[in-house]
């Protein structure tokens, strides 16, 4: 899935270059924490005690990531996501806005997760979760009272 991100990581990686690693300045974050390198993590993120973030790996804006959590490499968090504590996610996931993982849940490698979508399970490596769509109302806007 994130293939083409890993190997050119690791081919600026293998030919002697650096990354640097960007973290907003309002992010709540333990000194407990590890940040791997080429690591970036927008505004308004928390980020819990004893958390691991492995290398080439983004975390967009306003997410939760509980105690304890390692998320792999590679990985890309969208805006609003909710990791609980003790949570294990392999390399090259990617989460979709506003989901939920409930604790202790791991993530196999290259899963990806849905928008919206709400993780109460471990699962296999490649594996892909979509919620169901929200469904249309059989009323039109202006039939209704507000």
């Amino acid at each position: 899935m994130y293939s083409f991100r890993e190997k050119t990581f690791n081919e600026i990686k293998s030919k002697g270059f650096s990354f640097a690693t960007f973290i907003y300045l309002d992010v709540k974050i333990c000194q407990s924490s590890k940040i791997g390198e080429n690591v970036f993590i927008f505004e308004y993120n928390i980020i819990q005690p004893f958390t691991k973030i492995g290398n080439n790996t983004i975390l967009w804006s306003g997410n939760h990531i509980g105690h304890h959590t390692e998320i792999g490499e590679n990985c890309f968090i969208s805006s609003h996501v909710v990791i609980s504590g003790s949570c294990k996610l392999g390399n090259n996931i990617f989460i979709g806005v506003n989901a939920t993982l409930h604790d202790c849940i791991e993530l196999k490698d290259n899963v990806l997760v849905g928008a919206g979508s709400i993780m109460s399970k471990d699962t296999n490596t490649g594996d892909v979760f979509i919620p169901p769509s929200t469904k249309v109302f059989p009323k039109k806007s202006n039939q209704l009272r507000f």
